[in-house]
């Protein structure tokens, strides 16, 4: 995704099924299911192998933080 945008909403949609992601962070803003990272190549390794590490608790995060997302409290 791009520099500027917030979260992608495709990130959202993975979390809300259940699938932790990697990503950078433009603001300090913690997301459960979420690992940070920056765009170097060894922090997307350490990220991905986090997330393998700690799959079920992640993807658990991931789920409802996603799921606790709507329009309405997006949006609004």
């Amino acid at each position: 995704t791009s520099h500027r945008e917030g979260l992608a909403l495709v990130g959202l949609e993975a979390m809300a099924c259940g699938l932790p992601c990697a990503g950078t962070m433009q603001d300090k803003v913690e997301i459960p299911g979420l690992v940070e990272c920056t765009r170097e190549p060894a922090s997307i390794v350490a990220a991905i192998r986090n997330i393998i590490n700690n799959y079920d608790e992640l993807s658990k995060k991931a789920r409802e933080f996603g799921r606790e997302r709507d329009w309405t409290n997006i949006f609004n």
